[in-house]
């Protein structure tokens, strides 16, 4: 209690510091604009730089998103290695049974050791970045931004939350870009706590308090008519109710401030009854005294009337009306006044301008929030950028070791077929990397729309092979040599009559596309024989099943290639996993052949596709 009293004290001598500046400055004769000024900014300045808050909190956050930018880019790089985990393994443990075979030439066992120092080198880099990558949703990093909720927690706090956003308003083409956008916000957004909140409330109790006071005297600021002096009774009965009650809340700033920011039932009812006294004036003076300096009144109708939400959230919706509101019965208040509308323009632009300087958060803050929001846009992209480019880097160098190693072995060991199907093996094994380092800048170009192309490009692109190529067949010949299993390979997929169907956007061709050539790669590593691909319709919802004959009971998923396929599969409209990965009956795949299936199977909206008749 204290500690509240002495911030109460606090407040009553910020507030008496500002008044008795300006009434001592009239006094001695001194111009209302400069009175105006220096009082507003002299507030200004002791509400919100006392005892270095914003700077403190600026510093702060500048600290931890550093941290966090060094941990995202771990994280991003971490990702694109990830992409080729599937195969990495496989392509690694064929070149370790050549090396450790004493059958071979030393020259390919030598080649084939050396590949495989190359990818446990990548596999290294996978395992080092496994604790970033674990910070991001499904290990995807955003390009720019993210980082919001993460900073908020290790500053002790948490994001205050939207209590609506207008997604669902924004196309689809351009639900990506709003995505981007609201997490630049949201890295604005962090650098406002309840305690710059509280001052900033402050400072809007105080400022429109001084401007409205000083109003008739600052004709020189303003188009429309001045207050008082040019305005006639009715109007200036309008401006003295603006008047007085902006000077009791200013003059009670302390206990309206404490009861506004609480979020119970006494603050909700409190912040109603201010609604009920202000809202009214506020109209009448937007009408009748359309100037901003007596406009800015209605800075108090939007503090209030955002706070009535649960958690005190903020609401897009109330800010859009509100705005609107303001401007339109501004606007018949100026017509009534007869302003030319460019000149009005003006005046509503100013009213806004100021409202948002003195009324919020991040208006006060603004050098501040327009550094921040170019510090990451800027910065972010830029690390992104270095950070793929080091990777794609790092991935091509591995891809022409590859080819070399895959040379070698031909070259010395042509005739035996495990020597053949290692030589393969690291072959593609190079061709994968070198796509996926293409893949950087191109992605959603890359991928197909018609379904019948999206699936074989899919194929092709992961590691299985097709049953009639050399490379299947060199595979079988190692296997059989090996008295292993025999190798998976991709069959046709059954489409139905989905053959001719399209996925229309582009980022959903995209996330299907990479998670059939996930769900494949998983299907190759954990599986034999033919890999079928199901693709149906049921109850408005697209399904895509993927399974093979598994090599083991035992069979199951590693967590990393989970992941992987839970997070494709959250990134389709209405999507998810059917169920956990693995064993499954064989009717799963429309397979009548008994014994179990290992299954990778995902659901999503059947919007996802168009049909043609």
């Amino acid at each position: 209690m204290a500690k509240l009293g002495d911030d109460r004290r606090v407040q009553w001598v910020r507030n008496g510091c500002g008044c008795l500046f300006a009434a001592l400055a009239l006094l001695f004769g001194v111009a209302a604009s400069v009175v105006a000024l220096a009082s507003v900014g002299l507030v200004f300045g002791i509400t919100l730089f006392r005892g270095g808050r914003i700077v403190r909190r600026a510093l702060d956050v500048s600290r931890v998103r550093a941290e966090r930018r060094l941990e995202s880019a771990q994280a991003r790089r971490g990702a694109m290695v990830a992409r080729t985990h599937d195969w990495l393994r496989k392509v690694q443990g064929t070149l370790r049974a050549l090396a450790s075979s004493a059958d071979v030439d030393p020259t390919a066992t030598e080649a084939a050791a050396a590949g495989a120092e190359v990818l446990q080198g990548l596999r290294d880099s996978l395992d080092s970045t496994r604790s970033a990558r674990g910070q991001f949703k499904g290990g995807h990093v955003p390009i720019v931004g993210g980082n919001a909720d993460a900073i908020s927690k290790r500053l002790g706090g948490e994001l205050k939350p939207y209590s609506w956003t207008p997604a669902h308003l924004i196309p689809g083409r351009l639900r990506g870009a709003a995505t981007q956008t609201s997490m630049v916000i949201d890295e604005i957004r962090v650098l406002h706590n309840a305690e710059i909140e509280r001052s900033v409330l402050l400072l809007t109790l105080v400022s429109r308090a001084v401007l409205i006071l000083l109003a008739p005297m600052l004709g020189g600021w303003i188009i429309a008519d001045t207050p008082v002096v040019d305005t006639g009774s009715i109007a200036n009965l309008a401006w003295l109710l603006a008047a007085l009650t902006s000077l009791g809340t200013m003059l009670a700033a302390a206990r309206v401030v404490e009861k506004a920011m609480s979020d119970t039932e006494q603050g909700f009812r409190f912040r109603r009854r201010l609604l009920q006294i202000e809202v009214p004036v506020a109209l009448a003076v937007l009408l009748l005294q359309p100037v901003w300096t007596v406009a800015i009144f209605a800075a108090g109708w939007t503090n209030w009337w955002q706070r009535q939400t649960p958690a005190l959230a903020f609401d897009w919706r109330k800010l859009a009306i509100f705005a609107a509101a303001v401007s339109g019965l501004q606007a018949v208040g100026l017509s009534l006044q007869s302003v030319p509308p460019g000149p009005a323009a003006v005046e509503i632009c100013a009213t806004l301008l100021v409202m948002a300087v003195t009324g919020a958060s991040y208006g006060a803050m603004l050098p501040l929030t327009v550094a921040t929001a170019i510090g990451v846009v800027v910065g972010d992209s830029a690390r992104s950028i270095r950070v793929a480019r080091a990777a794609r880097t790092e991935l091509l160098s591995c891809s022409r070791q590859l080819a070399t190693v895959a040379a070698t072995i031909d070259a010395a060991a042509p005739e035996l077929p495990l020597a053949r199907n290692a030589a393969s093996m690291a072959r593609k094994g190079g061709e994968n990397l070198e796509h996926e380092a293409d893949l950087f800048g191109r992605r959603g170009v890359l991928a197909k729309q018609v379904l019948v192309d999206l699936f074989d490009q899919a194929i092709v692109q992961s590691t299985l092979n097709r049953p009639d190529s050399r490379q299947h067949r060199v595979a079988s010949e190692a296997a059989a040599a090996a008295g292993d299993l025999p190798p998976p390979y991709a069959m046709e997929p059954i489409l139905g009559g989905l053959v001719l169907a399209q996925v229309p956007q582009k980022r959903d061709a995209y996330v299907l596309q990479r998670f059939l050539v996930n769900a494949l790669n998983e299907a190759s590593t954990h599986g034999t024989e033919g890999v079928r691909v199901l693709v149906r319709l049921r109850d408005e919802r697209l399904i895509v099943t993927v399974g093979n004959l598994p090599k083991t009971d035992g069979v199951g998923a590693a967590s990393e290639g989970r992941e992987i396929l839970e997070h494709y599969a959250a990134k389709l409209p209405e999507g998810r996993l059917t169920e956990p990965l693995g064993l499954r009956p064989s009717e799963a795949v429309g397979s009548s052949l008994p014994g179990r299936w290992w299954v990778a199977e995902v659901e999503c909206s059947v919007t996802v596709l168009s049909v043609p008749l």
